[in-house]
């Protein structure tokens, strides 16, 4: 019989679909309730295999699965209301899949409520066929605390000279990661408090560049993985990588004004380069200072080109007098080391 205007369709949450019920003014009352069984009923189905945790709107869901490798899709599907061959609320909404684990699978709880309203819904796991499990009926937004991520793994730390260390560990994968935090020492086997130490660096990736360091020093370094929920996993097992030593002396040079160069007294324009050898601790800094023989002007730190580049400097002297002036540069890198260079010029 035919079900027509007055009747409802239901879908259950073992992936059947119930209809019942007709419109007796306009066919032979049907009373008899039917149950659809789609074609993947005689497939062999995925399944969740417990509770999900389910989070906050723009945080995360995870589902036990005893094979997670195994699914390409998770659905969310709002509870059924039909009345007159009609839902007002009805929602279908392809769930984000961010991360596996051996016996879970972890995905982006809707962003908000337009999306997704508060109320029930029936969460589905489908497998490459886009057969689907017996649904697990839960709550949106949630109230479930997300489970933290797993430990850091593959952790290393590989000197780049004697200011910098690599480091790299093997990226998370068993829920979305919303960055990792970089716990720094120079003492070997040193604690990390995870609610009250600070990072060093919170980096998106699986890798990061530790730049400024001292040469010759010896780092040690953990790595923990932070959640979209803002839950940080256990820290990674110790790695340590040691700076080079720098051997080398800063380069300088005095570029203007020219060496037995003659200039007007007065206001007088110090220009030079400074660098390091490749490897080396970079330049700390450059100062300056004029020596006319009967005064000498102290030593001024110059400026550089741009905060910590020393490539090239600069710094302006007020010279009143005539006559020979020397002009000496010091170089300092960040181990200590030192350089100089001089020139002498004629004030008229």
């Amino acid at each position: 019989m035919p079900r027509v205007y007055h009747s409802t369709a239901l879908l259950l949450s073992n992936g059947s679909v119930w209809t019942a019920s007709s419109t007796p003014s306009q066919c032979k009352p049907e009373y008899r309730t039917e149950i659809f069984k789609p074609s993947y009923f005689s497939a062999t189905r995925p399944t969740i295999s417990g509770t999900p945790t389910v989070g906050g709107y723009g945080q995360s869901i995870t589902i036990p699965t005893p094979n997670p490798s195994s699914i390409s899709r998770v659905s969310l599907v709002r509870l059924g209301a039909t009345t007159h061959h009609y839902e007002a609320n009805v929602r279908l909404i392809w769930l984000q899949i961010g991360g596996t684990s051996s016996n879970s699978i972890t995905v982006s709880a809707p962003l908000n409520a337009n999306l997704a309203p508060p109320g029930y819904y029936m969460i589905h796991v489908l497998d490459s066929s886009l057969v689907p499990s017996t649904a697990q009926i839960i709550q949106i937004p949630g109230t479930g605390v997300a489970p933290p991520p797993a430990q850091v793994t593959g952790l290393s730390a590989i000197a780049a000279g004697s200011t910098q260390i690599n480091l790299s560990w093997t990226a998370n994968t068993d829920q979305p990661i919303n960055h990792y935090n970089i716990y720094r020492s120079t003492t070997n086997g040193f604690t990390v408090n995870t609610a009250t130490d600070t990072p060093i660096a919170t980096p998106t990736t699986n890798s990061y560049s530790d730049t400024g360091l001292t040469a010759s020093t010896t780092y040690y370094y953990k790595v923990a993985a932070v959640n979209n929920s803002s839950i940080i996993g256990p820290v990674s097992a110790q790695a340590s990588g040691t700076t080079v030593a720098d051997t080398t002396i800063p380069m300088i040079k005095i570029t203007s004004p020219a060496n037995n160069a003659s200039v007007p007294h007065g206001s007088i324009l110090v220009q030079g380069t400074s660098s390091d050898d490749l490897g080396g601790s970079g330049v700390k800094n450059v100062l300056v200072h004029v020596d006319t023989g009967a005064t000498i002007v102290p030593y001024t730190t110059a400026t550089p080109v741009a905060p910590g580049n020393w490539s090239t400097w600069s710094i302006t002297f007020n010279i009143p007098t005539t006559g020979s002036q020397r002009i000496q540069a010091r170089a300092t890198d960040n181990a200590g080391k030192q350089n100089w260079a001089s020139i002498t010029i004629t004030t008229t």
